[in-house]
């Protein structure tokens, strides 16, 4: 391949790149960017485009300006993958844009960056946090009830405060125990349900367990599967109700 075909294809790659990128001086003059890179500047400040890197990070992400002026090293990275919010005008009020960026000098004068933009991800961990906190709210005051997960092979991963309320059992001790340390049933039903679990999705059996009074109580374990993006079996949530 030409040296003129690998220039070409450098082009195409960051014409097509998900990322914005951006080649820059050491007095921040823009010198080289990707399509991405306005795309960003048009979304933080409609219609706008900062012929100077500094002068949009001074504006806009001052905290990332004053770490690129104390980097003192010839070459080196400088950050990779720091988060950094922006607020812009949006139809009602203001939105929060979140940016993954990477900056890299290469040489005194020639520094690179890449913005990508996660705010939809930032969005979505979001809902999922509000959920979380939703969903604690409520199995937290739940006196007869413990909320937890297993991997597919029984062992716990996860550990709700219901388990500490309800048996005594605190999250640290909780988690890496097999489920049949923790209530006492038959190896081999336990391996039935989980099956069964795993073939339609939900399964229920009865077994003892000790509450934190230790007392011996009965109750009824539910399971229902968990399954990754691809339909595969990750593990089980499952809900001890005692009598």
């Amino acid at each position: 391949m030409s040296q003129e075909q690998e220039l070409e294809r450098l082009y195409e790659f960051l014409y097509v790149a998900p990322v914005a990128l951006v080649e820059f001086g050491q007095d921040g003059t823009i010198r080289m960017a990707n399509p991405r890179l306005a795309q960003v500047f048009n979304r933080i400040s409609m219609g706008a485009y900062f012929p100077n890197f500094f002068d949009f990070l001074d504006k806009y992400i001052p905290s990332l300006l004053a770490v690129i002026k104390a980097f003192d090293a010839d070459n080196g990275e400088i950050q990779e993958n720091v988060r950094y919010s922006v607020d812009v005008p949006a139809e009602q009020g203001s939105e929060r844009l979140w940016f993954d960026i990477t900056v890299a000098r290469q040489e005194q004068d020639r520094y690179f960056a890449s913005l990508n933009n996660v705010t939809q991800q930032m969005k979505l961990a979001e809902q999922n946090h509000y959920r979380d906190q939703w969903l604690s709210a409520i199995t937290n005051h739940l006196q007869h009830h413990v909320f937890f997960t297993i991997d597919a092979v029984g062992i716990v991963d996860s550990w709700n405060r219901t388990g500490e309320v309800v048996l005594g059992t605190i999250s640290t001790h909780a988690i890496g125990m097999s489920l049949l340390e923790i209530v006492e049933c038959d190896a081999n039903e336990l391996e039935k349900c989980m099956s069964l679990a795993a073939k339609r999705g939900v399964a229920s059996f009865s077994a003892t367990m000790t509450d934190r009074h230790h007392q011996r109580v009965s109750g009824q374990i539910n399971l229902q599967s968990i399954l990754d993006m691809k339909g595969d079996l990750q593990g089980y949530s499952v809900v001890l109700s005692l009598s």
